[in-house]
């Protein structure tokens, strides 16, 4: 199995090439949002039910406005954050991803059975958790485009920062000791995998492996990590699949404590 870590690199702002991308996504998310009302309303004067294109309509609408308020926050550089239940999160994440991705037969699953608190920027943290499970959906892609269900798991854990783990922090191993309480959040498919050769390229921009994609959203991953103050690692198999695993602080620091 291979493995790769991404340590976050220290930048004030995502390039402009990176945000222009992720506006073309958002853009594509909008445009499909817009033409699923202008049906809903076309099948209710029909008089038609309504309710399945209600429900995923209101999945995507949040799902779009938690993803433009991260990029809100990364394009200006705002270094906000607050306490929230990352259980909650987790389970906005689920919900979201299966009522998006129900006619693709995958079943995302979150067993997190630990309660945890913490203090970082929410919509930051599922942005890039959004971004593992979008990857994890694409991993049961056949080569012909063909989807085969499956299932996706969403695990999230206290961990204490282990000596390896702080060599991992970049700029930021100056503001936490090992020992210190850190989450990790994984997203595990078992999907086609990732060749071990590849994995150190799958967070550079424009490489991707999708059928559709640009590839932007995991290449924006070393900036997240430098806002969350974290890392990533990512574990694959060909054959087997692929684990993303998000590390962050429970607790966030400010650089200039």
């Amino acid at each position: 199995m291979g493995k790769y870590i991404l340590s976050p690199q220290k930048r004030e702002h995502p390039t402009k090439a990176e945000l222009a991308l992720l506006n073309r996504r958002l853009s594509h998310d909008a445009s499909v949002e817009f033409n699923g009302i202008h049906t809903a309303l076309y099948n209710l004067r029909r008089g038609m039910d309504i309710s399945p294109v209600a429900d995923r309509l209101y999945a995507k609408s949040t799902h779009v406005r938690r993803i433009l308020l991260a990029l809100e926050l990364l394009g200006q550089n705002k270094r906000t954050h607050q306490q929230y239940s990352l259980n909650d999160l987790l389970e906005a994440l689920t919900v979201d991803a299966n009522r998006v991705g129900e006619d693709e037969g995958i079943i995302v699953e979150n067993d997190t059975q630990e309660t945890i608190t913490v203090d970082n920027e929410a919509s930051v943290v599922y942005m890039q958790l959004y971004n593992a499970v979008t990857n994890a959906f694409e991993s049961y892609h056949g080569d012909i485009g063909e989807m085969r269900g499956g299932s996706i798991r969403v695990h999230a854990r206290v961990h204490l920062l282990s000596e390896q783990d702080h060599g991992h922090l970049g700029p930021h191993q100056a503001l936490y000791q090992p020992g210190e309480r850190f989450v990790v959040v994984s997203v595990a498919d078992q999907g086609k995998g990732i060749e071990e050769n590849i994995l150190p390229t799958i967070f550079r921009d424009g490489v991707t492996s999708k059928r559709k994609g640009s590839g932007i959203g995991l290449a924006l991953s070393d900036y997240i990590c430098d806002y969350l103050h974290g890392f990533l690692r990512v574990e694959s198999a060909v054959g087997i699949g692929t684990t993303f695993s998000l590390f962050f602080p429970a607790g966030y620091k400010r650089d200039n404590v």
